[in-house]
C-alpha cells in the first residue's frame, strides 16, 4: 500500500503568517520559522501516523493536535506517544506513533493535524500546520458481467460487484447499505446499493465501458477495475419516396419505405420497428412502426420545401435511438416544392419635421397556420414616386424583418415586421414597399398598396446681423423673413422662429431667443453679444411644414 503525504512543509503557510505580522509590526521583517512539520500516514493502516521535523536543531518536545473541520481539538498526542526513526540528536527528524490511533480514540471522519514544538536552539511553533488525516474506512470495489456482449437476442447485461473495507484496526468487513454508482465515460449512470453481505448488482441495456465507485462521510473513495461491456452491430438499411416532388401549400403527401437487417449474408425486412420520419415544416414529425416485410407509410400536409428525412435508431432522436445492437440508418427523399404566396400588410409612412419618413409594415406568407414557425425570408424595398402610377424609384432596402407581437399584423399568420428611416426625396411623395424573397425559399413576390406622405417646404431667407464685430455685450440685431411653399413661395405668417449660436469650435448649437413673424413673414430679434458665435434663424417645423434653417453668419464679439 502507498504512504499518503498529508503535508510536505509547514514553511509555506509560514509564508502568509509572517506576511501579517509583518503588517502588525508596521513593517519590521517577519523571521519565518526555523522549525517545519509534515504528518502522513498509511492507507493500509490509517491509525498509524508519522510526523518528521526539519529544523536547525534537534527537536526537544512536540504535541501533535487532531482537529475537526469545525476546529475544535478532539485529541493531542505529546511526544511520548511516538518512537524517534531518525538518528537522535539529528536537526530533521521522523517519529512514529507507537500505538495505532483507534475509533475509541478518534471518529471515523477527515481532520487537520497541527505540531506545537522546540529544538536545542530555542527555536519554538505553536499550532504549525502539518497536513491532515484521512481516518476512514478503505473501501474495494469490484465489477462484473454476465455477458460483455449485447447482440439482438442479448439485448441486457447483469453488472454485480462487492464492497468490503478496511478498518481502522485493521480488520475488514462487508460494507452494507452502501450507495454504489455505476458509470461509463459517455455519462450514462446507473445507482444501486450494497446488501447485507455487501454485494451490489443492476442491468445496463447499452454497451460502454463500466466503473463502480463508492463513497462516504466514513469511507474513502474507490472505484473498480473497468468492464467493458460491447454491441454486436447488426447492419440496418432505410429506403424512402414520396408520392409528389412538387405540390401546392396544405396538400397530403405520403412517404413511403422500408426498414432491412442484415442478420446473415442477405437483407431482410425488420418487423415491428419504429422509425422517425420528419416532413418539411416543423413540428411535422410521425413515428409509424413497420409491418411484418418492414414496410412503413407515412402521410403529411405540405407545408414548407425539402426533403422528407427518414431516421431508425438515431441519437438524436428519442422514439428510435433505444436499440444500441441494431445500426442506424437513414433515409432522404427527393425535394418537395411549395409554392406560397406573400402579402404586404399594413404600410403605413410618413413624413418628420426633420425631412425623414419613416415607414413601417409587415410581409405575410398566406395561407399558413400559426404553428409553423421561422419567419419570413427575404428583403423589403421602400420605394417612391411622384404619383401613385409611377415611376418607382427606390428609396432603401431592410433585410432584417423582426417577429412581431402575436396578432399585430392582422391578415397573414407567418409575418415579419419591417420599420426604417429614410431621407425625403419629394416634398409630397406616394411611398410603397416591395418584398423580394431570399433565394430558393419559394416564396413569391408582393407589393403594398402606396400610401402619400408630404409636408410644405419652408425656407428663411435675407438672413442679416446688424454688425459683423461688437463690443462684449453689446446689442446685436438679427433679422430675416420665412417663407414656405405651397403653389409658389409665399411668406409665412405667426410662426416662431428661433435665432441659434454656435461657437467656435463647439459641436452643439443653442437658441438664445425666439421670435414670431409677423404677417410678411418677417422677424426681428435684438440682444446683448457676450461671445464670439456664428449665427442663425432656424424654424422647426409643424404637423404641416418642413423645418429649416437659414445662412449662418459669424459676429465677433471683443
Amino acid at each position: 500500500m502507498s504512504r499518503r503525504t498529508l503535508i510536505v512543509s509547514a514553511l509555506g503557510a509560514l509564508s502568509v503568517l509572517g506576511a501579517a505580522a509583518a503588517l502588525l509590526a508596521a513593517g519590521a521583517p517577519a523571521r519565518a520559522s526555523a522549525i517545519g512539520a509534515s504528518a502522513s500516514s498509511s492507507s493500509a493502516s490509517v491509525g498509524e501516523l508519522t510526523v518528521s521535523f526539519t529544523a536547525a536543531t534537534a527537536i526537544t518536545g512536540f504535541t501533535v493536535h487532531i482537529i475537526t473541520a469545525r476546529g475544535t481539538d478532539v485529541l493531542d498526542l505529546p511526544e511520548a506517544d511516538f518512537t524517534m526513526t531518525s538518528p537522535p540528536g539529528t536537526a530533521s527528524s521522523t517519529w512514529a506513533l507507537g500505538q495505532a490511533i483507534t475509533t475509541s480514540q478518534l471518529l471515523l471522519g477527515t481532520y487537520s493535524i497541527t505540531v506545537d514544538a522546540t529544538d536545542t536552539g530555542g527555536d519554538s511553533v505553536t499550532g504549525q500546520p502539518a497536513g491532515t488525516l484521512d481516518y476512514l474506512i478503505q473501501p474495494t470495489v469490484t465489477l462484473d458481467a454476465s455477458t460483455n456482449v449485447l447482440s439482438y437476442s442479448s439485448p441486457a447485461t447483469t453488472l454485480s460487484g462487492a464492497v468490503t473495507g478496511l478498518l481502522p484496526d485493521g480488520s475488514t468487513r462487508p460494507i452494507t447499505g452502501q450507495q454504489v454508482l455505476v458509470t461509463n465515460p459517455q455519462g450514462q449512470s446507473l445507482q444501486t446499493q450494497t446488501d447485507a453481505s455487501g454485494d451490489f448488482t443492476t442491468s445496463a441495456s447499452f454497451a460502454g465501458t463500466f466503473t463502480a465507485s463508492v463513497s462516504g462521510s466514513t469511507l474513502a473513495s474507490d472505484s473498480s477495475a473497468p468492464v467493458t461491456v460491447t454491441a454486436a452491430t447488426t447492419p440496418t438499411a432505410l429506403t424512402a419516396s414520396v408520392s409528389t416532388a412538387r405540390t401546392s401549400y396544405g396538400q397530403q403527401v405520403t412517404v413511403s419505405g422500408q426498414l432491412s437487417y442484415q442478420p446473415g449474408t442477405t437483407l431482410q425486412g425488420l418487423a415491428g420497428m419504429p422509425v422517425v420520419v420528419v416532413a418539411p415544416g416543423d413540428p411535422q414529425l410521425s413515428v409509424p412502426v413497420t409491418g411484418p416485410d418492414g414496410s412503413f407509410t407515412a402521410r403529411f400536409a405540405a407545408t414548407q420545401p425539402g426533403p422528407v428525412l427518414v431516421y431508425f435508431n438515431n441519437a438524436q432522436h428519442q422514439e428510435s435511438g433505444s436499440i444500441p445492437y441494431l445500426a442506424p440508418a437513414e433515409a432522404a427523399t427527393d425535394t418537395i416544392t411549395v409554392d406560397r404566396q406573400t402579402s404586404l400588410t399594413q404600410f403605413v409612412a410618413s413624413v418628420s419635421t426633420s425631412r425623414m419618413v419613416s415607414v413601417h409594415g409587415c410581409v405575410g406568407i398566406a395561407h399558413l397556420p400559426p404553428s409553423v414557425g421561422g419567419g419570413v425570408a427575404g428583403a423589403v424595398t421602400i420605394q417612391y414616386a411622384a404619383s401613385k402610377a409611377g415611376p418607382w424609384r427606390r428609396l432603401g432596402t431592410i433585410s432584417h424583418l423582426s417577429s412581431p407581437a402575436s396578432g399585430s399584423c392582422g391578415i397573414a399568420t407567418v409575418e415579419g415586421a419591417f420599420r426604417g428611416s429614410y431621407a425625403v426625396k419629394l416634398a409630397r411623395a406616394y411611398y410603397r414597399a416591395s418584398f423580394a424573397p431570399k433565394a430558393g425559399a419559394n416564396l413569391l413576390r408582393s407589393v403594398s398598396a402606396p400610401a402619400l406622405a408630404w409636408k410644405y417646404l419652408t425656407k428663411i431667407t435675407s438672413l442679416k446681423v446688424s454688425a459683423r464685430r461688437v463690443a462684449n455685450g453689446s446689442k446685436v440685431t438679427v433679422s430675416g423673413q420665412l417663407l414656405q411653399h405651397t403653389k409658389r413661395w409665399i411668406p409665412y405668417d405667426r410662426r416662431v422662429v428661433q435665432i441659434v449660436y454656435r461657437k467656435p469650435r463647439a459641436k452643439n448649437a443653442y437658441w438664445i431667443v425666439r421670435v414670431t413673424t409677423n404677417s410678411a413673414g418677417k422677424f426681428t430679434a435684438t440682444f446683448r453679444d457676450t461671445f464670439s458665435a456664428t449665427w442663425s434663424a432656424f424654424y422647426p417645423g409643424n404637423a404641416t411644414h418642413y423645418d429649416c434653417s437659414s445662412t449662418r453668419i459669424k459676429v465677433t464679439a471683443s
